[in-house]
């Protein structure tokens, strides 16, 4: 049986959209019990898959946003010290 959560994942990240109602079938035919360990590949979940994969492989992401650690870490410590005190020599 799919889990919950992942319903909650397609409906949360996935627009309407063919990709989206070919999961909810196969959801819905796993929820009912279909036993679908082997069958005939759903192409849009397929092509979805392999789209992935190669976008990923290539390391074709996001641009990262570069988190301002030292600003970071300044915050952690003065929360540290407002906290603590100068119980430690941060």
């Amino acid at each position: 049986m799919a889990p919950t959560a992942f319903s909650v994942l397609v409906n949360q990240l996935l627009p309407v959209s063919p990709l989206r109602t070919a999961i909810e079938d196969l959801i819905k035919q796993k929820r009912a019990g279909a036993e679908l360990d082997r069958g005939p590949r759903i192409p849009v979940i397929s092509e979805f898959i392999d789209s992935e994969i190669e976008r990923l492989t290539k390391g074709i992401m996001a641009p990262p946003n570069a988190a301002p650690i030292e600003e970071m870490n300044h915050l952690f410590r003065s929360v540290l010290h407002t906290i603590w005190g100068n119980a430690y020599n941060i």
